[in-house]
């Protein structure tokens, strides 16, 4: 049986001790507009953690352990609790709820007619947290049951597009349990079944099987998302668009865009990566594409998608890469785009 998996993601140790960098607004953001910034992390004993409970109930306090042990295929890897960012608990982890979540597929199946509709509304009840889970039942040939399921997955599918950037992309139940620390992803079986905690109240066991999930980041700053539009306003030579978002140094951005924008001079339309052979600003940014930039620093090259992490501080602005003699010469410039931005704090 499989049991997990650790995916590993590279990243250097700092050389030596690290510099915090500047975190005071500079004055050439006063014209910026509304600029929101996030305090900075509180600090958090090694072995401090909050569980939140199935039934919503938040423990916070001191583990008796110093590390947590996770099997994967790989055998058993140990992780230090002060390097641990958050867990998680997979569907194996709920063996109740896992038997309740099969048998109400089952019974979409049922004879009773009763028994199907109080199935499939159940299962809609337990609303995104089932994506993954109802993507591994296998398609046994019946067709109420399939239809039942085209049904209910259609209606999650409407539930995530009105939850919008809401949506938390982690939160579907896998099968594995997930630990994120600081430096890599592992999913696996947690070996602790339960745990001992302790706080001003005393001493608690709290069982895995009760645990929604863990993180050690409160009181951290919280992540941003946010959407925008860009246009030939916002051409590199113009105006740059500011995000109202002030990054820290180390924060992860993520930026999806789409849209169209008619090149005029070429005839051509251009998707948010731009099209290179219409020529390219500073020799690196095809017309047309998106480009960002936090407070007057270095340009970043964005597209139509992209990850990176904020190279400093400051107010993240947003453009459109045009050729100089190209960007003011009275064109009819026509469409734009939409960026959904969002700010994971480091």
């Amino acid at each position: 049986m499989q049991i997990g998996r650790a995916i590993a993601i590279d990243q250097a140790a700092p050389a030596g001790p690290v510099t915090p960098d500047e975190t005071t607004p500079d004055e050439s953001e006063a014209d910026l507009g509304p600029i929101e910034a996030t305090q900075p992390a509180t600090p958090i004993g090694p072995n401090e953690i909050r569980l939140q409970l199935l039934d919503g109930s938040i423990l916070t306090g001191k583990l008796s352990i110093a590390e947590l042990v996770v099997a994967t295929d790989f055998g058993p890897l140990t992780v230090p609790i002060s390097r641990i960012r958050s867990i998680r608990p997979g569907l194996q982890s709920y063996p109740e709820l896992k038997a309740r979540l099969d048998g109400l597929v089952a019974d979409l199946a049922a004879d009773s007619f009763e028994a199907r509709e109080g199935a499939q509304k159940e299962l809609v009840g337990y609303g995104l947290k089932i994506r993954n889970y109802l993507a591994t039942v296998p398609d046994d040939g019946d067709q109420e049951r399939q239809t039942r399921l085209q049904t209910v997955r259609k209606a999650l599918e409407e539930a995530e597009m009105m939850a919008g950037d809401d949506v938390d992309a982690e939160f579907a139940w896998i099968e594995g349990d997930t630990v994120v620390t600081d430096r890599f992803t592992v999913v696996g079986k947690i070996e602790s079944t339960e745990f001992q905690m302790s706080n001003r109240y005393g001493e608690l066991t709290v069982a895995l099987g009760d645990v929604e999930m863990g993180t050690r980041e409160w009181g951290s700053r919280g992540s941003v998302s946010r959407r925008m539009k860009i246009d030939a306003a916002n051409f590199v030579q113009r105006q740059w668009a500011a995000s109202g978002i002030r990054v820290e140094r180390g924060d992860k951005i993520t930026v999806v865009a789409t849209g169209t924008m008619s090149l005029v001079p070429w005839g051509e339309q251009s998707s948010p990566d731009g099209v290179p052979h219409c020529g390219t600003y500073m020799g690196a940014h095809p017309v047309g594409s998106v480009i960002a930039k936090i407070g007057e620093g270095k340009l970043i090259a964005v597209g139509a998608e992209e990850t990176f992490t904020a190279p400093q501080s400051g107010v993240l602005q947003f453009g459109i890469s045009m050729m100089d003699n190209f960007a003011n010469q009275g064109y009819d410039w026509q469409g734009g785009y939409e960026l959904r931005i969002r700010v994971e704090p480091k």
